[in-house]
């Protein structure tokens, strides 16, 4: 891409974030302040983290139902392998995967929690607006 040309959104991946731009748009799993004790995302840190990144990107109650599918299919993933190719003992992928599926059911279930999640993401695309930190 040319220097200076602005990229959409649409363009924009999880991948090609800083770990700054990262910090400012991921928070895990849960609202912010209720991590680590509340609702625990050891395990599914990177899940939701990059749920929270397709909430700043989608605009539309279609990306948010892409996104939480998304949310569920990187838990089940996380929940199955310990690191690339490695799986994890049987109970352990199988507690995790229950986990997965509350998380993803609490997602679903409160609804306009999760709606405001995702209204409040936009919001802070509007804040941080990562595309102009793409330059530099």
């Amino acid at each position: 891409m040319p220097q200076g040309e602005r990229r959409s959104k649409m363009d924009v991946h999880y991948r090609d974030l800083t770990p700054t731009q990262k910090k400012k748009l991921c928070n895990g799993a849960g609202k912010e302040g209720l991590q680590g004790w509340l609702v625990p995302d050891f395990v599914f840190r990177e899940a939701a983290n990059r749920h929270d990144f397709d909430y700043w990107k989608g605009c539309t109650e279609k990306h948010k139902k892409a996104a939480d599918r998304r949310f569920l299919e990187n838990m089940l993933n996380a929940a199955e392998y310990k690191s690339p190719g490695k799986k994890r003992f049987l109970l352990a992928r199988m507690f995790f995967r229950r986990m997965a599926i509350r998380y993803y059911a609490a997602v679903m279930e409160l609804g306009g929690t999760a709606l405001g999640g995702f209204h409040y993401a936009q919001e802070q695309r509007k804040r941080y607006d990562l595309l102009k930190q793409f330059g530099g």
